[in-house]
């Protein structure tokens, strides 16, 4: 079984069937398979809707015998980009790590700096908002930094919608 898992985030599990012998030395996973294990775990590890469209593998790696786990390395661009990722798969204490390239597809902002937002707090059942000025571009679900008009002071809040962030508690 191949299990999916992020850093941050947890991700779907895929099940990679294997024969009686391949479980006593160990499994080859081809470039293909390998291909797809590390497109999932990178769109689980990136945020703000990006995804992996193009994974570019070195080849098929040697694994241990044994469940295997796959957790990616990668930093979500700003934009559409080719990105370097590394792909750790991981058996029991044993890991093997692949260096890869993979096309990132991301959507565009629903901010731009100078935006006019709202800044929404929450703790428990009490909400308040305030008026504010984003002073980043940002996606759904990514942190930025906007200004509450009203004191002036500088906050770091996630992007809700197009003119909504919340600040986190």
């Amino acid at each position: 079984m191949i299990r999916v898992l992020t850093l941050l985030v947890a991700a779907a599990v895929a099940t990679v069937p294997a024969a009686a012998s391949e479980a006593r030395r160990g499994r080859r996973i081809g470039r293909t398979e390998l291909a797809r294990i590390s497109q999932e775990a990178i769109d689980a590890a990136l945020e703000a809707g990006c995804r992996a469209e193009r994974v570019r593998v070195p080849g098929a790696v040697s694994v241990p015998a044994g469940e295997v786990e796959a957790a990616a390395i990668v930093r979500t661009p700003a934009r559409d980009a080719d990105v370097a990722a590394t792909v750790v798969l991981r058996v029991g204490e044993e890991e093997v790590r692949v260096a890869l390239r993979a096309d990132v597809v991301c959507p565009p902002p629903v901010l731009e700096s100078g935006d006019r937002v709202r800044i929404v707090a929450r703790a428990g059942p009490v909400v308040a908002s305030a008026p504010g000025i984003a002073a980043q571009a940002g996606r759904i679900g990514e942190t930025i930094r906007v200004t509450n008009t009203a004191t002036r002071t500088s906050v770091v809040a996630r992007v809700v919608d197009a003119g909504t962030v919340e600040v986190e508690m």
